[in-house]
This record gives C-alpha cells, sequence and structure tokens, in this order.
C-alpha cells in the first residue's frame, strides 16, 4: 500500500479541507499519515482514516500583523497645454 503524508501548520482538528483530502485518499488505497500542530486548547484527535502525529508549539503567542501603510496621493501641478 502506497503511504502519502499530509503535513500543516495549524491543528488538524480545525482543518475540515484537510481531514477530507486524507479520507478521499484512504477510499482510493492509500495510507494517509497526518501531521499537524498541537495547541494548549487542542481537541483530542483519532480518526479511523489516518494516522496522526501532533507536534507540541514551543511559542503559542501570536506575532502581530503589521498594518498596511496606505501610500498617500501624489498629485502633480496641471501641466499647461501648448
Amino acid at each position: 500500500m502506497k503511504k502519502i503524508h499530509l503535513s500543516v501548520t495549524n491543528d488538524l482538528y480545525t482543518d475540515q479541507r484537510v481531514l477530507k483530502m486524507a479520507r478521499t485518499l484512504h477510499q482510493m488505497g492509500f495510507e494517509v499519515h497526518l501531521c499537524g500542530v498541537k495547541r494548549k486548547d487542542s481537541k483530542p484527535f483519532s480518526p479511523d482514516f489516518a494516522q496522526i502525529k501532533r507536534i507540541p508549539l514551543i511559542f503559542h503567542k501570536k506575532i502581530p500583523v503589521l498594518r498596511r501603510i496606505q501610500p498617500q496621493a501624489i498629485h502633480s501641478p496641471a501641466v499647461p497645454k501648448i
């Protein structure tokens, strides 16, 4: 049986897109392995269609996203007609 490994940078429990893909691959005959993040508030999870590996995070603090700086409109003086 061929193996497929899927890894994500978020919690597998809440990633329906990856779970749907893993279930479909299992139904096609693949052995599916999932790797994702284990957070402090992660719920226990063990689907019958894939093997799970959850990696605990070292840092749990969110990094602030820089605000996008809006460029000021640049106005050129009116060009005289010749």
